[in-house]
């Protein structure tokens, strides 16, 4: 027999858009090739895409930006019967941000306003999605 296993496509599997600035539009960021540019309360925070932590943090908030069309695609069907259906996401890279940059720095509070406007566009269309009947629960 065969051992190299073959993975089979998910509906939740993520294929990036044109462009990662595409992906982020929905949020306060202006995505460059090098830079990823966000305004915090009284201040702007240049991100270096070239570290590893904020690469993550960025493809993290685009797959989660663009989960709630790829469950309707995938799931549209369950959506609508009567048995709940449970999400749970987590952010890691906004901890390797802490890590390199210290946990009171501008990059981290920038990673923090990013991942609050991500939660809550994803929050609200998976509202939508589920016509209200959603119970959402956010941990930090």
């Amino acid at each position: 027999t065969d051992s190299t296993a073959t993975r089979m496509a998910s509906p939740l599997d993520y294929t990036p858009a044109s462009s990662l600035s595409d992906d982020l539009s929905a949020l306060p960021v202006d995505v460059s090739d090098s830079t990823a540019v966000v305004n915090v309360p009284g201040a702007t925070v240049s991100l270096d895409r070239s570290q590893g932590s904020v690469k993550s943090l960025l493809e993290e908030l685009a797959y989660m930006l663009r989960l709630p069309s790829l469950v309707k695609a995938g799931f549209a069907s369950q959506m609508k019967d009567n048995s709940p259906d449970f999400f749970a996401l987590t952010f890691s890279a906004a901890q390797g941000i802490a890590c390199k940059y210290g946990p009171a720095s501008a990059e981290y509070r920038a990673a923090l306003v990013l991942i609050d406007a991500a939660v809550a566009t994803v929050v609200k269309e998976m509202q939508t999605l589920y016509n209200g009947r959603l119970n959402t629960h956010v941990l930090s």
